[in-house]
């Protein structure tokens, strides 16, 4: 099940619902991959291909993106390689990179998020589960 993460900031008010993690059909690759575009479905084919294990895991990471400024929940597929390496493969609209942030760090407040809006602060909270 993912988490659902509110982040507010005390100053601007401005809050973000993110929701972050993994659903229950997620481990179906034809389902996941709806999440990207063509170049990005390429990339992770060829990484999938390459690996003869062809393990690979899809999540929700929270992140920053450093084209737009926006903190968002971003589909990430990482694909395990022959040589036990991991290659995540992420997937935004906008097409820029991106800053993760560790979803428990937030919650426990040992990795603060600055607002996009003011670059304050924000404060997290775990508002729940979806699926």
């Amino acid at each position: 099940m993912g988490q659902i993460i509110n982040l507010t900031c005390s100053k601007c008010n401005k809050n973000i619902e993110l929701m972050a993690g993994q659903g229950i059909k997620d481990n179906d690759l034809d389902r996941v991959l709806v999440f990207f575009d063509e170049n990005t479905i390429r990339k992770i084919r060829r990484a999938i291909d390459s690996s003869k294990s062809s393990f690979w895991s899809f999540e929700r990471k929270i992140a920053l993106c450093r084209k737009t400024g926006n903190i968002k929940a971003v589909p990430v597929i990482t694909v395990n390689t022959d040589a036990d390496k991991k290659i995540p493969i992420a997937g935004c609209d906008c097409g820029g990179d991106h800053v993760f942030y560790d979803t428990e760090k937030i919650l426990e407040g040992t990795v603060s998020i600055e607002c996009p809006a003011c670059k304050s602060p924000m404060s997290a909270e775990d508002a729940g589960m979806w699926d």
